[in-house]
């Protein structure tokens, strides 16, 4: 499996097929910010799901979520998560994390 993290923001990526891969971006839910889906990439890549791990750092500390995608079809996909607090809805107080997945046929 394909893992992605930060340093891919931006970027343009290829996968065949049937691959699945993750993005891992750092997050601190006891801040109030977490990472949101805004653009799954769907019907090309299709969202397995997320979860959050912990580093073994004390309480309060941050970890990492991961997003895990199958790819579907081919095609070309954006896919777009933005790290925000859930109450602002101004989407550019927070970052932005944006991919760009081509499935050639």
């Amino acid at each position: 499996m394909l893992e992605l993290n930060e340093g891919y923001n931006g970027h343009h990526i290829e996968m065949p097929i049937g691959e699945e891969f993750e993005i891992c971006l750092a997050e601190n839910p006891t801040t109030g910010y977490k990472w949101s889906l805004r653009s799954s990439g769907e019907p090309v890549c299709v969202p397995l799901g997320n979860d959050f791990k912990t580093t073994s750092a004390p309480p309060g500390q941050g970890g990492n979520r991961y997003w895990h995608f199958q790819v579907a079809q081919a095609g070309n996909a954006n896919i777009e998560l933005v790290y925000q607090r859930p109450w602002e809805e101004d989407e550019k107080q927070g970052k932005r994390f944006s991919l760009h997945v081509r499935v050639p046929e």
